[in-house]
């Protein structure tokens, strides 16, 4: 079984990937199954390499610190899937949210609009 060490390695390479527009990822309405225990999930970003289809989501949950106190809470999320099904959810990992906000930059075309106004000073 791989390390943790490992799918740091390969969040990493999926960020060079990304930001060299090797990979691209499609932005999708996230399906009702993800919104569970009243988590929000705005949308999800899918891609297919190597035959392997991922998708990478940010979940906002509620972490109960009692019965009736909670917080909101949120974590990237990074798993294998069928359609819509989950097959294998990464773990954690420190670097998942840099990977999201890669795919972020590049869904917006940040480059293209920075160079679209400051072409115009």
């Amino acid at each position: 079984m791989a390390t943790l060490k490992e799918f740091v390695e390969l969040v990493d390479h999926l960020i060079e990937l990304t930001q060299e527009k090797t990979i691209t990822w499609l932005r999708e309405e996230a399906p009702s199954s993800l919104m569970i225990n009243g988590s929000k999930v705005k949308h999800v970003y899918t891609t297919e390499y190597n035959n392997k289809n991922l998708r990478i989501y940010e979940e906002l949950y509620k972490y109960y610190t009692d019965e009736d106190e909670y917080h909101w809470q949120n974590r990237t999320i990074i798993d294998f899937v069928d359609g819509e099904d989950s097959i294998f959810e990464f773990p954690q990992t420190s670097n998942s949210w840099d990977l999201l906000k890669a795919i972020q930059y590049r869904d917006v075309d940040i480059d293209g609009f920075m160079n679209d106004i400051l072409k115009r000073k």
